[in-house]
C-alpha cells in the first residue's frame, strides 16, 4: 500500500468515526422544537456569561438609570440586582422558536431551565398578580396577561406568546 492510499484511507476512517459519535449522541436540548418552526434560536447563556459578566452590566448607564428609578418595583430590582432570583438557570441554554400551526396566527416560544421552582412561581405571579398557579401532577402552569401561557417542573420551563 503506498502513501497516498494509507492517507486516504486513514482520512476515510477519521471521517467515518467522527460521523458515527456525532450521529449517536442524543440533542437533549430543544427536544420540544416542532417540525414546523421557522425559526429556531439557542442562546448558550453561561458562555455568553464568560464573555460579559453581570457585573460589567451593572456598570451601564441604562442598568445605572433603571436600577436607581423610583418607579421600578421592588422585585424587578431584585432581579436586576440578581437575575438568578427570577428561578431560573443561567447556566443552561435558553432557546426561542417561532412557529406557524393551521388555523392561528402562530406562537412564539420561549423554554429553559429552572434552578429554583419556588422563586420561578413567584417570578411569574409579579409578571400578573391576577393569575393563579394551577398544578397537576408536578406540572405548575398558568395563563399570564396577552395570552402568553407559561408552565414548568422542578427542572424545565415553557413559555408560549399568541404571535397574533
Amino acid at each position: 500500500m503506498n502513501m497516498k492510499s494509507f492517507s486516504g484511507l486513514l482520512l476515510s476512517i477519521i471521517a467515518a468515526a467522527i460521523l458515527f459519535a456525532s450521529c449517536t449522541k442524543k440533542n437533549e436540548e430543544g427536544k420540544m422544537i416542532p417540525s414546523n418552526a421557522m425559526v429556531v434560536v439557542q442562546v448558550n447563556s453561561k458562555s455568553m456569561q464568560e464573555k460579559l459578566t453581570w457585573d460589567e452590566v451593572k456598570q451601564s448607564s441604562w442598568f445605572k438609570e433603571i436600577n436607581s428609578d423610583s418607579s421600578t418595583k421592588a422585585w424587578v430590582k431584585q432581579l436586576l440586582d440578581n437575575p438568578a432570583n427570577s428561578g431560573i438557570d443561567f447556566t443552561g441554554s435558553l432557546i426561542f422558536f417561532v412557529s406557524k400551526n393551521p388555523g392561528t396566527d402562530g406562537q412564539l416560544v420561549f423554554e429553559g431551565s429552572v434552578k429554583d421552582a419556588g422563586n420561578f412561581s413567584q417570578f411569574n405571579k409579579h409578571l400578573d398578580s391576577a393569575a393563579t398557579v394551577k398544578t397537576d401532577g408536578d406540572i405548575s402552569y398558568l395563563t399570564l396577561k396577552d395570552k402568553v401561557g407559561v408552565a414548568w417542573n422542578s427542572q424545565k420551563f415553557v413559555y408560549a406568546f399568541d404571535a397574533g
